[in-house]
């Protein structure tokens, strides 16, 4: 079992909109963009993790988040907003890492990874010449991870539902919120806030990724 950090910062960590639409083609969106380096690493972990999660979860089964089966399975949803936009566990953030040695540069790169059920963060370091994921993989629970492209447009989507409004990218940025809370409802949850950048009433909306609630 691999020991969770639990992490009390509350603080948030800027995201750019980006509008891109999910599908459910047979390479998740995420991967169009990514250079050879960051594609393989996505890949690389993304197999590693499909292999242990069911473990994973397990181990950690006491941390999962309430109201995600629900929202989960919701038919409705699902189907309003497809099945490349309903999120499981998301890679959201790969960074490229160097170390010069006598060898030459080690090719690296840190992936992160947000695991909708449990609320947890993955963070793997990828080994892209032996395309291997390394040991250990560090868990932190209630953590600031960073959103990925496809969450900032959910999270767009659903604050436009909820105005009536369309909402341009320029209009508005989005940062990630930790509930910090143990004893909260959303604790653990995938909480996003969406502020319009024109100041008037109303213009911060919290969205909830995890069961696809927004307020304000």
């Amino acid at each position: 079992m691999i020991g969770v950090r639990r992490c009390a910062a509350g603080a948030l960590a800027a995201a750019v909109v980006v509008i891109i639409v999910g599908s459910a083609a047979a390479e998740p969106p995420d991967i169009a963009s990514l250079d050879p380096d960051r594609r393989t690493a996505y890949l690389v972990e993304s197999k590693s993790f499909e292999k242990s999660k069911a473990q994973l979860r397990k181990d950690h089964e006491h941390l999962v988040v309430a109201g995600y089966a629900e929202a989960y399975t919701n038919a409705e949803a699902h189907a309003k907003y497809g099945k490349g936009i309903r999120f499981d566990s998301i890679i959201t953030s790969i960074r490229l890492l160097g170390q010069d040695t006598v060898k030459g540069p080690v090719r690296r790169a840190l992936v992160t990874r947000f695991d909708y059920p449990t609320g947890l963060t993955f963070q793997s370091v990828v080994d892209l010449q032996k395309k291997v994921v390394l040991e250990p993989i560090e868990i932190e629970a209630n953590y600031p991870t960073p959103l990925a492209p496809r969450e900032v447009a959910l999270a767009t989507v659903l604050v436009s539902e909820k105005t009536g409004t369309a909402l341009l990218p320029a209009k508005a940025t989005v940062r990630p919120f930790t509930d910090n809370e143990p004893t909260s409802k959303t604790h653990g949850h995938r909480l996003v806030y969406v502020s319009l950048k024109e100041q008037r009433a109303g213009g911060r909306f919290l969205v909830n990724l995890t069961t696809r609630d927004v307020s304000h």
